[in-house]
This record gives C-alpha cells, structure tokens and sequence, in this order.
C-alpha cells in the first residue's frame, strides 16, 4: 500500500463499488489504510465514501478502524486481543515497532 492518491481517485471514480470489497480475514480498504498509515487515503474515502456501516466495520478479528488506529488502547476486540496484542501479531516496518514502545 503505497498512499498513491491519484491511482485511487481514478479507481473510485472508474470503480466505487470496488471501495466496499473485503480481504481476506475481512479487512476493508479503510483497515489497510490504518495499518499501512495512509492518512491520506483513508481521509479520501472518508471524504468519498457515504456508509456509516461500512466505516465501522469489523474485520474477521472483530477488529474496528478506531481500535486498529489505538483510540482506546485497552479495548478488545472479538477475540479478546488488545491493540498491542494485533500489533504484536503484525510488525511489518519500523513505524509498527515505534507504535509498540508507545502502547
């Protein structure tokens, strides 16, 4: 995931539907702006996109975009994991390990 805006608006504006899908464990492409820190394109299709449902859907984790970003550090998720939990499961890059030290 590479943030590159341009590429998404022709996308969204060629295909919107496309914007819904799911990935596998049931992510949405709001999840993996989050773990992917794509600010930006998660602004765009907030900005775009008009389902209050969809913005608070769960992946197959029970996870939320809010709990993903660490809004409430302690939450669980369906699984009974923590944020700190999932990002333990998930390092991918450096900024992963920063985000750890701070939890």
């Amino acid at each position: 995931m590479k943030g590159r805006i341009d590429v998404l608006e022709e996308l969204f504006r060629t295909r919107p539907l496309a914007a819904s899908a799911t990935m596998i464990w049931g992510e949405t492409i709001l999840h993996l702006c989050v773990k992917h820190n794509q600010l930006d394109a998660l602004k765009f299709l907030l900005d775009n996109m008009d389902d209050p449902q969809f913005l608070n859907a769960e992946d197959d984790y029970g996870m939320t975009i809010t709990q993903l970003a660490v809004a409430e550090v302690n939450a669980f998720n369906a699984n009974g994991f923590m944020a700190l939990d999932t990002l333990a499961q998930s390092k991918r890059d450096k900024k992963d390990w920063e985000i750890g030290e701070l939890l």
